[in-house]
């Protein structure tokens, strides 16, 4: 009989220690979940913290839109259209243009390509000091100077990682000397001239139910940046079947 009450309490032992387990990992998942929540809640307060904001909306000097920068060789009338919604701070934009970003300004510059270019605040969470917001205002302060390509390409080039502080100001007119912007440009993103106008543009953004960045469209058709520079190519050369011609001749 002694044994089997023996039995009988190590048995209840062992239940109720599993018991304990169970419960506590069911306290750590909560836990877990509740954490994220907080995070991603934050983030997303941060995010229409920022938009919500009450900067005056000022339209950029440099061609554009209510809600884009239009970059082109006007007089040569593009026959391919090209609309890029890019973050500064988001590190998918920072390959993309890796990858692509030389194609597209020589095939602007060549008078080939019209590019609508939508710098966004849709990662304004992802930095303590509101980079998105104010790395895409001063690129539109250097399209004013006509310097969009070399700026964008110091701010990916110097690009920092989210969760951090971004860059500072002083950094951000740091890149627009490097390649030679004027004191007007040190000016604008002093006076975080087009902190409105960012935020009018990311708003139309999620109003046409741009969600993500990268996101390209060739001739109004969204195309997944896995396969951009594929499709770029083959719409470029059905657009100019000569121009590679035109690049052979020039070689010889």
């Amino acid at each position: 009989m002694a044994k089997r009450h023996d039995k009988k309490q190590e048995a209840a032992k062992r239940m109720r220690e599993q018991r304990a387990r169970e419960q506590r990992r069911k306290q750590l998942k909560w836990g877990i979940g509740v954490g994220l929540a907080v995070v991603l809640v934050g983030a997303l307060v941060a995010t229409v913290m920022i938009i919500s904001r009450d900067y005056p909306v000022r339209q950029p000097k440099a061609d554009s839109t209510k809600t884009a920068l239009v970059l082109a060789e006007k007089d040569k009338k593009p026959k391919v259209k090209l609309e890029l919604y890019e973050d500064f701070i988001c590190p998918a934009c920072g390959k993309f243009q890796t990858d692509n970003g030389d194609a597209i300004q020589q095939a602007v510059e060549a008078g080939q390509v019209e590019l609508t270019f939508h710098p966004l605040n849709f990662l304004a969470g992802a930095s303590s000091t509101n980079y998105s917001l104010r790395s895409a205002s001063a690129a539109t302060c250097a399209a004013d100077e006509g310097k969009f390509f070399d700026y964008e390409k110091q701010l990916f080039a110097n690009q920092p990682p989210e969760g951090g502080e971004g860059l500072s100001d002083k950094e951000l007119i740091g890149f627009g000397e490097d390649v030679g912007l004027s004191g007007k440009f040190s000016k604008c993103v002093k006076d975080q001239k087009y902190y409105g106008w960012v935020n009018q543009v990311t708003t139309a953004a999620s109003d046409d139910g741009i969600d993500s960045t990268p996101t390209a469209l060739i001739d109004g058709k969204k195309v997944e940046t896995k396969n951009f520079t594929t499709e770029f190519a083959k719409v470029l050369k059905e657009a100019y079947p000569d121009s590679e011609k035109d690049d052979e001749k020039k070689k010889d």
